[in-house]
């Protein structure tokens, strides 16, 4: 039974398991991600057996069963261990290596933040013992009994027999020797080993063995990410990653936020640059319809240089808002907020615009089936008051896959809904009585009680085919570019531009913002393997809009493989497929 076992350790040690023989009991806060994990180890035990299926058994290499669970629940624990019980009987032995972590100085963890890693690394363990150990206790009591001695005492050829059941807890060095800004996680992992050591005492009289491992710097993703420490870069040979200095301390060194930033500038000059010495793209944004900034917060002259926050890898909302802080004081000219399956946008942009007092806000993308359009119009009008009117508002679709499967609403026709979207919001900002029409929505009497924000937040539409992007130009005060190479943004442009024309407006008017995925780092093929993961998740995960528009600009082969190899569980391969030109 391993927690936590989606990635890194808790995968590798699931994959070991089951090669020895033992059938694996795996559990990640995603369904979908540990699945991909026990579907590979069955299918590597039915290769292995000459293509057979057996319910547990096939020759000499275990089976895996994969169940959702997040540790923080006590429930989810419980409906966790009741299902390995009722599929295989017993536990024999429970590996907690679910866990979280983030790197901060002491003065800067938020009590969310450290309550967060306390909840996850000892309360995890905590709870999947408590929740285990009856059935750990009691059959190891049991073989003990039946065995007269023992159970996992060395027999006459050395190898083990009899029957004890143990549990291994994942603690860190961490929780050994205290690194710098690392204070809550060395504390928690600290817990761990007392836990550990306690708990070795207390359950051995019932024939159960607590152990402990506490790994260094081991090169799975999440270290790589947080840290910035890749498996060549550890010196396992001096015992210390390369960041420490000679006296052993590690320094604190900048961690990448890949999958949330997004730059922009608007430049005559629309070619990439390099960044001096540093051997990395430097994505510049390209605004092709002319277009000035609409309203104040923009900037219409000079630069534009945009964030785009990351709302669900961040530790709080603190962290984020202190991000937005630190774009303001740098001269960011807007702050986006995406939702997805993370923090609800709205709280985090109120958050952000009481505590910052320049930066623009804006929300890419609100999906225009989760909230109603009246609903999202005081949203927005509220926003647009609290920010002393720095709001942006950003619509879109979003895709099937995120709508039925989250949201249990049918998906339909999303650019008529969109456009409904947009005239019932507009109607709302406005302070008219509403009454609309449509094929979606017909409404009738509502109008805001409070008054209308006296500059209405401009409205984007966000979107990625011909006939969004001239919806956009047609109806929007901005477009919303994403996943778009050169060449395809300048196809998606003249769809721009048709759509002002259809609308009967200055494409100049219609304000673009060409979002990239950005990462700039002194290893350079480090920073392009980054955000080719993050490219691939989307194509290979979020549904068909996104391999559709790789697709039409001229990457079907590369959209077609890293799709099929995503969803069969290739993850690296499906990164693979993305090649430099692409990138």
């Amino acid at each position: 039974m391993i927690t936590g076992a989606s990635s890194g350790i808790g995968r590798a040690i699931a994959e070991r398991f089951a090669s020895e023989g033992a059938n694996v009991a795996i559990c990640s806060r995603s369904a979908e991600d540990v699945e991909r994990v026990a579907a590979d180890i069955n299918d590597r035990t039915d290769e292995a057996a000459g293509g057979e299926d057996d319910e547990h058994e096939s020759d000499g290499r275990g089976r895996a069963i994969a169940l959702e669970c997040a540790v923080t629940d006590r429930e989810e624990v419980e409906t966790f261990v009741e299902g390995v019980v009722e599929e295989f009987g017993t536990i024999d032995c429970l590996v907690n290596n679910a866990g979280a972590s983030f790197m901060s100085s002491f003065d800067d963890i938020s009590r969310n933040g450290w309550e967060t890693i306390v909840d996850t690394n000892p309360h995890g363990t905590y709870r999947c013992m408590q929740a285990a150990g009856p059935y750990l206790r009691e059959s190891g009591a049991e073989s003990e009994n039946e065995d007269g001695r023992e159970g996992d005492s060395d027999g006459a050829d050395g190898e083990r027999t009899g029957g004890s059941k143990t549990v291994i807890n994942l603690a860190s060095v961490a929780g050994q020797a205290g690194l710098p800004h690392m204070s809550h996680y060395g504390a928690a992992k600290a817990g761990v080993v007392n836990l550990t050591t306690i708990l070795s005492y207390e359950w051995a009289e019932e024939n159960v063995r607590v152990d402990c491992i506490a790994p260094g710097f081991v090169a799975t993703p999440g270290v790589e990410s947080q840290m910035g420490v890749s498996a060549g870069e550890i010196d396992r040979g001096k015992g210390r990653s390369p960041d420490r200095d000679e006296r052993g301390d590690r320094r604190h060194r900048p961690v990448p936020r890949v999958a949330g930033l997004f730059v922009s500038r608007r430049r005559d000059d629309h070619r990439p640059r390099r960044a001096p010495d540093r051997g990395v793209t430097r994505p510049m944004s390209h605004d092709s319809t002319g277009a000035g900034a609409a309203d104040g917060a923009d900037g219409a002259d000079g630069a534009d240089r945009e964030i785009h926050l990351p709302v669900a890898a961040q530790e709080s909302l603190d962290a984020i808002v202190e991000i937005a802080r630190r774009a303001e004081r740098t001269g960011y000219e807007r702050a986006w907020m995406p939702e997805t399956w993370g923090r609800d946008a709205v709280t985090v942009l109120a958050s952000i615009a009481h505590g910052t007092s320049e930066i623009g806000l804006g929300s890419s993308i609100t999906p225009v089936y989760s909230r109603s359009p009246i609903l999202v119009g005081q949203t927005a009008a509220t926003l647009q008051e609290v920010s002393d009117g720095r709001f942006r508002l950003g619509l879109g679709p979003s895709g099937p896959a995120v709508i039925e499967n989250w949201h249990g609403v049918e998906f339909g026709n999303p650019l008529r809904r969109t456009r409904e979207y947009v005239d019932i919001v507009r109607q709302v900002l406005a302070g008219e009585r509403v009454t609309y029409d449509g094929e979606y929505f017909e409404l009738e009497g509502f109008r805001l009680r409070s008054d209308p924000p006296e500059r209405p937040p401009r409205i984007d539409v966000m979107g990625m085919g011909p006939k969004a992007v001239e919806l956009a130009g047609r109806f929007a005060d901005g477009w919303h570019a994403i996943i778009l190479t050169r060449d395809g943004f300048e196809e998606r442009i003249a769809d721009l531009r048709r759509g002002a024309e259809l609308g009967d407006r200055d494409p100049a008017d219609v304000r673009t913002t060409w979002a990239l995925t950005c990462c700039a780092l002194a290893d350079g093929e480090r920073a392009r393997r980054l955000v080719r993961g993050h490219l691939a998740f989307y194509v290979g995960a979020m549904g068909d809009y996104y391999r559709e528009s790789l697709s039409r600009q001229g990457h079907a082969e590369t959209a077609e493989a890293i799709t099929e190899r995503w969803q069969s569980g290739e993850l690296e391969a499906a990164v693979e497929a993305i090649s430099d030109e692409l990138l």
